[in-house]
């Protein structure tokens, strides 16, 4: 009698297909985790780039928004007041710069504004403030 070999049998066959899950569970482990650091790496980079946008707003005097639209005014009790429309021709206001609000609500939680802040230009002596008390800092109306 012959024997005839050629094929494979059962056992090298089961073999085989648990080493291959086996390989191929890994992968897909070590895509995910992969996908997962790309993911927070790219939303890391755009905070960051947008964190420079408003640091250069505010090395440059540029409260955000469009500068001919944003008309600020003093209220009777000495705060600014900025509100959209055509602007002053001597502004009551200086802009001083940016503030962050980072969300804390449910379901924003990746959520950050910045607001234009105004102080007034002359405290009430009609000199230049010398701290933020003088100056009465008010954020512009909505995120910039």
């Amino acid at each position: 009698m012959q024997r005839v070999s050629g094929g494979y049998t059962i056992l090298e066959v089961t073999i085989f297909l648990a080493i291959s899950v086996a390989l191929l569970g890994s992968i897909v482990a070590l895509l995910n985790g992969r996908q997962a650091q790309v993911e927070f790496d790219q939303k890391m980079h755009d905070t960051q780039s947008k964190m420079q946008s408003w640091l250069n707003d505010v090395s440059n005097g540029f409260p955000g928004g469009d500068p001919s639209q944003l008309k600020c005014a003093l209220n009777g009790g000495g705060r600014p007041v900025v509100t959209v429309g055509s602007p002053n021709s001597s502004p009551d206001c200086v802009f001083l710069g940016k503030a962050l609000q980072f969300s804390d609500t449910p379901g924003q939680n990746d959520t950050i504004s910045a607001y234009s802040i105004f102080g007034r230009r002359l405290n009430s002596s009609n000199q230049l403030p010398t701290n933020l008390t003088d100056a009465n800092p008010e954020p512009a109306v909505g995120p910039a």
